[in-house]
């Protein structure tokens, strides 16, 4: 098997690739979103991780209001209908063309 396989994080039951497990870990998706905040670059490395908007506000000690928040300009920003297309878009491994309704 290579090291492009998907692979199951336990902590979180989820499945992403080494690179975007790694980039997640470290709360830190830098391209190619620059016109994400900094702040929603880590909601979106959380979600990234497979947490729910509760799991991301008790991480980040905010509300949950706000989480979903977040994740609605990260949705609208890249154009994309849902949190899975956003972690794929950004992680290079998919592309969106539709809009995000």
């Amino acid at each position: 098997m290579g090291s492009t396989n998907v692979r199951t994080q336990k902590r979180q039951r989820t499945w992403l690739t080494p690179g975007i497990a790694g980039t997640a870990r470290g709360r830190s998706i830098e391209a190619p979103v620059p016109s994400l905040s900094p702040r929603e670059r880590e909601v979106l490395a959380l979600i990234a991780l497979g947490m729910t908007d509760r799991q991301i506000a008790d991480e980040l000690i905010v509300s949950r209001v706000t989480i979903s928040t977040h994740v609605a300009h990260i949705l609208d920003k890249l154009g994309v209908p849902n949190r899975t297309a956003a972690v794929a878009v950004t992680a290079g491994i998919a592309s969106y063309s539709g809009t995000a309704d």
